[in-house]
């Protein structure tokens, strides 16, 4: 049986609820901000390579046949994209909420997981939230 979850990410997920703990394992495929151009900018008489917002391109699915497969977990940049430009027709988006109240950390301060997860954006305009198993889990980015 194949999960209904791809993470695209470049970490695995934990997401840690009441006493459980679920794990989306990093896929080996990446989504990403991709650059177009770039030009330099002169900060405290240093020249700074600078590239303005507008030029990122979203490079963020890669071929992905199996039905099962609903839900992507994307890295900030690529779920703000999405939350910007509008959702992708197939698949919701989501991302990991980093938040003093999502972030689960160990002694150190070091991020392991999250409490839930960011919505960026979804398909068909389906309402996650609604789902009554997901609304401790998913939170509305924005």
């Amino acid at each position: 049986m194949s999960s209904s979850v791809i993470n695209l990410t470049t970490d695995d997920v934990f997401v840690f609820e009441d006493n459980r703990q679920t794990h989306y394992p990093k896929s080996g495929f990446r989504a990403f901000m991709q650059i177009e151009g770039s030009s330099e900018i002169s900060l405290e008489g240093i020249d700074v390579p600078m590239v303005s917002a507008q030029n990122f391109t979203c490079r963020v699915i890669p071929l992905i046949e199996d039905e099962a497969v609903k839900h992507l977990i994307v890295p900030e940049s690529v779920g703000q994209h999405f939350l910007k430009n509008g959702g992708h027709e197939r698949f919701n988006i989501l991302g990991v909420d980093e938040s003093p109240h999502g972030a689960v950390r160990d002694a150190d301060g070091q991020l392991i997981g999250t409490k839930r997860l960011l919505v960026y954006s979804t398909a068909n305009n389906e309402n996650l939230l609604s789902h009554p198993k997901h609304d401790k889990n998913l939170t509305v980015a924005g």
